[in-house]
């Protein structure tokens, strides 16, 4: 059973974490949070997707591959290139 959205946004932890990433994409539906994906970066060679998640009643609906497009579409040029869960890393 995994950590519900409700209580990741009361706990002050994840809430200095959010704050310190490099960037963070939310989804909502009306006021409720139903996905949300967090970047780390050393902000010179490394960017890391630390957290992806969405809503169970919410998957299967694209949300999650989005966040992902969003997430590289920010990515400055690399060089060098691989695959995670089928999204290649190379950005041209």
């Amino acid at each position: 059973m995994g950590v519900s959205f409700a209580a990741l946004l009361e706990n002050e932890k994840y809430t200095v974490s959010f704050r310190n990433s490099v960037w963070a994409f939310t989804v909502w539906d009306q006021n409720e949070l139903v996905g949300m994906v967090r970047v780390v970066s050393d902000k010179v060679m490394t960017e890391m997707i630390q957290d992806l998640a969405v809503k169970s009643v919410y998957r299967g609906k694209g949300i999650g591959k989005k966040l992902i497009e969003l997430c590289l579409a920010k990515l400055p040029p690399i060089f060098f290139t691989g695959t995670t869960g089928g999204y290649c890393l190379l950005k041209p």
